[in-house]
C-alpha cells in the first residue's frame, strides 16, 4: 500500500483506503480533507469541462455560421462570375455586331463614295461635253452672224446695184 494517500477516481483503491483510515482515526480528518479537495477539484474540472464544452459548442456554431457565410459568399461569387461571363458574352456579341455593322456601313460608304465619284466624273464629262457644245454653238452663232453680215452686205450691195440700175433705167 502507498500509505494514507488515495488517488481520486479509483473506486477499489478508495474503498481500501477508507478501510485503512477507519483503522487509523488520526489520519481520517486528513483523508476527508483530501477527499473533499479531490471532490471540489472534480466538480471544478466538471465545471471547466462544461465551460470548455460550451465554448467548443459556441466555436462550432461560429464555425458553422462562418461555413454557411463562406458557402453563401462562394455561391454569390459563382453567380457573380456566371453573370459576368454572360455579360462578357453579350458584350462580345454586341462588339462583334458593332464591328460587322461598322464594316457594312464602311462598305456602303465606300460604295456610295465610288458612286458619287462616278457621278462626279459623269458630271465633269457632261460639263466638258456641254462646254464643247457651247463652243460649237458659239462658233455656229458666230458663223451665222458672219453669214448674216455677208447676206446683209450682199443685200446692201444688191440694193445699191438695184438702185443704180433703177437710176440708169429711169434716168
Amino acid at each position: 500500500m502507498m500509505g494514507n494517500v488515495i488517488v481520486a477516481g479509483d473506486a477499489k483503491a478508495d474503498a481500501y483506503a477508507l478501510l485503512s483510515l477507519a483503522q487509523d482515526p488520526e489520519s481520517t480528518k486528513l483523508r476527508l480533507d483530501q477527499i473533499t479537495a479531490a471532490g471540489k477539484e472534480y466538480h471544478d474540472l466538471i465545471s471547466k469541462n462544461a465551460d470548455i464544452l460550451l465554448q467548443i459548442q459556441k466555436e462550432n456554431l461560429a464555425l458553422a455560421d462562418a461555413q454557411r457565410k463562406l458557402e453563401q459568399d462562394k455561391a454569390d461569387f459563382e453567380q457573380l462570375m456566371k453573370d459576368a461571363k454572360e455579360n462578357l458574352k453579350k458584350d462580345k456579341s454586341r462588339v462583334e455586331t458593332d464591328r460587322q455593322d461598322s464594316y457594312d456601313l464602311n462598305n456602303k460608304n465606300n460604295h456610295k463614295a465610288n458612286e458619287l465619284q462616278d457621278l462626279s466624273d459623269k458630271l465633269d464629262a457632261r460639263d466638258i461635253s456641254v462646254a464643247y457644245r457651247e463652243r460649237q454653238v458659239q462658233g455656229r452663232e458666230e458663223a451665222v452672224s458672219k453669214r448674216e453680215a455677208i447676206v446683209d452686205s450682199l443685200k446692201q450691195d444688191y440694193e445699191n446695184k438695184l438702185n443704180q440700175l433703177k437710176g440708169l433705167i429711169n434716168g
